[in-house]
């Protein structure tokens, strides 16, 4: 599915080959439209052998546990959107601290998406369930409820990694 307007003339817009590639454009002024990714961040909040989760409030998902985490929004960088979502789910202010990973999913409830995870440590707040999360509960790294996604799994194996 692709815009069928021009965000620029609001002319209708045509499915041409761009840069090798169907994509909408517009026949009055040549805007092509990208249909990239949508980025979005997860946290490991990692503390005395155990991982901080979330227990999933909405779907995609729903019930099941995951990283804190969402969408990067217009205007801020993957560690800002980090900060913002983690204390939006959890309550909790935190520093990112390195990258963990990236990971792309294609075709899922949103689209693409393309997921970056940072570990991160706990500066303050109290931890509360917001936002869409459910619950917050804190896991052994190596005894993890049924997850959302299959990506926090696998940023979660490399953190681990990571550790040994």
């Amino acid at each position: 599915m692709h815009p069928k307007f021009c965000s620029q003339c609001g002319a209708p817009l045509d499915l041409r080959l761009a840069d090798g590639r169907p994509r909408p454009v517009c026949p009055d002024c040549g805007l092509i439209v990208y249909m990239n990714p949508l980025p979005s961040v997860a946290a490991i909040l990692y503390s005395a052998g155990r991982v901080l989760l979330v227990r999933r409030g909405i779907e995609p998902g729903k019930g099941l546990w995951g990283l804190p985490g969402g969408f990067v929004e217009r205007g801020e960088t993957t560690q800002q959107a980090l900060v913002r979502e983690v204390e939006e789910e959890t309550g909790l202010i935190c520093a990112p601290v390195d990258l963990i990973d990236v990971q792309s999913v294609i075709g899922g409830f949103y689209g693409d998406v393309v997921v970056v995870c940072y570990s991160a440590h706990v500066l303050a707040g109290t931890t509360c369930a917001g936002c869409d999360a459910a619950e917050v509960g804190e896991f052994p790294v190596d005894e993890l409820p049924p997850m959302a996604f299959e990506t926090h799994r696998k940023f979660l194996h490399c953190f681990q990694a990571g550790l040994t």
